[in-house]
């Protein structure tokens, strides 16, 4: 597994294929460059806008990370398999808080969200770099991170439907709506040890158990503090 997070490293999933015209499908003369213009190759398709070479990269290296993301949550990619991106990272936080935002709004009750949501955030970085560490596998703190919150994003997506099923006064919720939260709760103690599994590089039922651990620890810690 090691020399697999060795060979994820040394390549980098940005990059741009040297010939730009097995990305665009256009010869270099309809290639221009379009400043502003938002635009991958169904928005091309559609509306026959060129997309410049930096646009391109973007939406290749979002589009990537998203198709990484999703096999992630099928349990068929690991946090080796996304770039070493601060940048990407930072977008990933943002996404998940945005995102854990509205659902939290939806249940009522806006104040303390905000700190709920910092905080929450916050034990993620620090309880992934207090295991690597303890691990030795610190240089993976980027990568898991981003994996962590990228499919925390996707399941609180797939959660929000729920949220519709609650009362926010008494707490309870319709059938439907625990069923449909229990197994996001289950997917997402799946995914989070499919992720702690690769970058700790344990078996699968330890990652389950760091899973659990950090799950615990988490609703604990945002409970106190908020």
């Amino acid at each position: 597994m090691s020399r697999a997070w060795a060979r994820a490293s040394s390549d980098t999933i940005a990059e741009t294929p040297r010939d730009d015209r097995r990305l665009s499908g256009e010869t270099p003369e309809r290639n221009a460059t379009h400043r502003g213009v938002v635009c991958g190759s169904t928005l091309r398709d559609w509306f026959s806008v060129p997309c410049s070479r930096t646009t391109r990269l973007i939406n290749t290296v979002y589009a990537q990370t998203l198709n990484v993301l999703l096999d992630m949550l099928r349990l068929r990619t690991g946090p080796q398999d996304l770039p070493t991106s601060i940048g990407l990272l930072v977008v990933m936080v943002a996404l998940s808080s945005v995102i854990s935002l509205i659902g939290l709004s939806q249940l009522g009750g806006d104040q303390g969200i905000g700190p709920q949501i910092a905080v929450a955030g916050g034990f993620t970085l620090l309880f992934t770099w207090v295991a690597l560490q303890f691990r030795g596998g610190v240089e993976r703190f980027i990568q898991t991170t981003t994996a962590l919150f990228g499919t925390d994003a996707i399941l609180t997506l797939i959660a929000l439907p729920a949220t519709t099923g609650l009362d926010p006064e008494s707490g309870e919720a319709s059938p439907l709506a625990a069923a449909w939260l229990l197994m996001v709760l289950l997917w997402t103690v799946a995914v989070i040890g499919h992720i702690f599994r690769h970058a700790l590089n344990l078996p699968l039922a330890g990652g389950v158990l760091v899973s659990l651990l950090y799950l615990f620890l988490s609703l604990n810690v945002t409970a106190a503090i908020t």
